[in-house]
C-alpha cells in the first residue's frame, strides 16, 4: 500500500495526471488509521517529489481539505516542524530538504491553505532563531548561524519567491515592508555575500519590491530599520483601533509585528472558510459606519412559511407524473427528420443583351448556392467561385454533359413522334383511295341497270 502510493505522488505525478492521482488517493480507505498514517508521512516529506512538482503536491493537498480537515492540518504541523528542526540541528546534508519544505509551505499559502500570519512567524523564526534576545547582533556569534553560513538567507529568498509576490495590498504590504528592512539588516550583520547569494538577493527584491533600494552598508541598514520601527510605533500608539485587513488576516497581527521581528511567536493558522467568515464579519462591521451618514429604511417581509408534508406530497406526485411520461414515451415511435428543402423562384428568361452581360461576368466567377442551417432554420447564400478553380470546372463540366444528354433524349423522343404522325399520314391516304374507288364502281353498275331498254337494243 505504502510502494503504491508513494509511486503515484513520487514518480507519477505530473501536470496531466494530477486529477487522477487524486480520484485514486480519495477512493483509499481513509477510516483505516494505517492508511492515514501512510499519506501523512507521503505527504509531509515534500523533498521526494521533483521540485517542479512541489506546487501539485500542494495542490493535491488543498483539494482533500474539503473530505479530510484534520489530515491537512496535521500536514501543515509536520511542515512547520520540520522546518524548526532543520534550523536546530542545521546540518548541511539536509539544506535540499530544507529548502523544499519552505517552498512546500509558500505553495500551501498560495492555495489558501495557511494565512500570512504563518509565512510571517516562519520567515522571522529563520531569521532570528538561535541568537540571543531574539536579534542578529554584529559581533556576537550564534553556533547555529554563523557569520559565514548564508543558508538561511537562501531559505528566506526561496519563501519570497514563492509567495511574496501576494503581499502587494493591505496589512500583508506593510508587514513585508518592514520584514524587508529587517532582513537587509540580518544580511549586513554577516560576512560579505558570495555572488550567488548576491545575485539571489537582488533577484528576489526585484521580485517582490522593483523599487526598493537596498542599504550599502550595516549602518544604513540599521539606520532605516530603526526608523521603521520608530514610525511603526508611533502608528500604534496614534490609533489603538485596528483596521480590518483586506486579506481575512486578524487586526491584532499588526500590533504585534515588532514582536515578530524581535522574538520568537507562534500563531494559530486558519483555515481558508475561517478567513472568509473573518472578510465577512469585518464587511459587516464596516456597514453600520458607511449607514451612519445617511438615513436608509429597509423593508423587509416575513418569510412564507411552508409545509413540509405538503412538499413532499407534492414532489411524489410530480415525480410519479414524471415516470408515467417517461413510461408512455418509451415505445412511441420516433418521427423521421424530414426537412423540405428550400424553394427558390425561377427567374424569367434572359434577354439577350443580360445573356451577354451575364457570359462576361460569368468569364471570370461562377456563382453558387449555399444551404446553411442555424438550430432548425435553414438559409441559402449566393458564392461566387474563380471560374478556373477545380470545383467550378467540374460543375460546369458536368452540367455541361446533363444538357447534352437532355437534347440528346429530347431528339429522340420528337424523332419518334415525327415517324408516328407520317405513318398516321400514309394509313389515312390508303383508306381514302380505297373508299373513293368503291362508289365509282357502285355508280357504274347502278347506271348499267338503271340505263331503259331503247328500240335499237332490240334486233328486229
Amino acid at each position: 500500500m505504502e510502494l503504491f502510493v508513494r509511486k503515484l505522488v513520487y514518480l507519477d505525478m505530473n501536470k496531466r495526471n494530477y486529477p487522477k492521482i487524486l480520484k485514486s488517493i480519495r477512493k483509499l480507505h481513509w477510516e483505516e488509521p494505517e492508511v492515514v498514517r501512510i499519506l501523512e508521512s507521503v505527504f509531509s516529506k515534500p523533498a521526494k517529489v521533483k521540485y517542479g512538482n512541489i506546487h501539485l503536491l500542494a495542490l493535491l493537498v488543498s483539494a482533500l481539505y474539503r473530505y479530510h480537515h484534520d489530515f491537512v492540518v496535521n500536514i501543515i504541523d509536520n511542515s512547520l516542524e520540520r522546518i524548526t528542526i532543520g534550523l536546530e540541528q542545521n546540518d548541511f546534508k539536509f539544506n535540499q530538504e530544507r529548502i523544499a519544505d519552505v517552498k512546500y509551505l509558500g505553495e500551501l499559502y498560495n492555495y489558501k491553505m495557511v494565512d500570512s500570519p504563518v509565512i510571517f512567524d516562519t520567515l522571522y523564526r529563520i531569521v532570528t532563531f538561535g541568537h540571543e534576545g531574539g536579534t542578529p547582533i554584529p559581533g556576537k556569534i550564534c553556533p547555529l548561524d554563523l557569520p559565514d553560513d548564508f543558508f538561511r538567507i537562501r531559505l528566506v529568498c526561496t519563501m519570497l519567491d514563492t509567495c511574496g509576490v501576494c503581499f502587494d495590498r493591505g496589512n500583508s504590504k506593510k508587514k513585508l515592508d518592514f520584514f524587508l528592512t529587517f532582513f537587509q539588516y540580518y544580511i549586513h550583520t554577516k560576512d560579505p555575500m558570495p555572488m550567488d547569494i548576491d545575485f539571489l538577493v537582488h533577484d528576489t527584491y526585484a521580485l517582490t519590491r522593483p523599487q526598493w533600494k537596498l542599504a550599502t552598508d550595516l549602518e544604513e541598514a540599521a539606520r532605516l530599520f530603526s526608523e521603521t520601527v520608530a514610525q511603526n510605533y508611533k502608528v500604534q500608539d496614534g490609533s489603538k483601533a485596528a483596521e480590518p485587513e483586506d486579506d481575512g488576516e486578524s487586526s491584532s497581527s499588526e500590533d504585534e509585528l515588532e514582536d515578530d521581528a524581535l522574538g520568537e511567536g507562534e500563531e494559530d493558522q486558519f483555515s481558508s472558510e475561517e478567513a472568509e467568515a473573518a472578510v465577512d464579519n469585518t464587511d459587516q462591521d464596516a456597514e453600520p459606519e458607511s449607514e451612519e451618514e445617511e438615513e436608509r429604511i429597509i423593508v423587509t417581509r416575513q418569510e412564507e412559511e411552508r409545509d413540509p408534508e405538503a412538499e413532499a406530497e407534492f414532489d411524489r406526485a410530480f415525480e410519479k407524473i414524471m415516470a408515467e411520461s417517461l413510461e408512455s414515451r418509451k415505445f412511441e415511435r420516433k418521427a423521421m427528420f424530414d426537412v423540405p428543402l428550400p424553394m427558390r423562384r425561377t427567374t424569367r428568361e434572359p434577354t439577350a443583351a443580360e445573356d451577354r452581360e451575364n457570359n462576361a461576368a460569368a468569364s471570370n466567377t461562377m456563382a453558387f448556392s449555399l444551404m446553411t442551417k442555424r438550430g432548425n432554420r435553414q438559409q441559402t447564400r449566393t458564392i461566387d467561385l474563380p471560374s478556373d478553380s477545380s470545383f467550378a470546372i467540374a460543375m460546369r463540366s458536368q452540367q455541361q454533359a446533363e444538357r447534352e444528354e437532355q437534347q440528346r433524349i429530347k431528339n429522340l423522343v420528337l424523332n419518334y413522334d415525327l415517324g408516328d404522325d407520317n405513318d398516321l399520314n400514309d394509313g389515312c391516304k390508303g383508306n381514302e383511295k380505297r373508299t373513293s374507288s368503291k362508289p365509282e364502281k357502285a355508280s357504274t353498275s347502278r347506271g348499267f341497270r338503271a340505263r331503259k331498254l331503247q328500240l335499237s337494243d332490240v334486233d328486229w
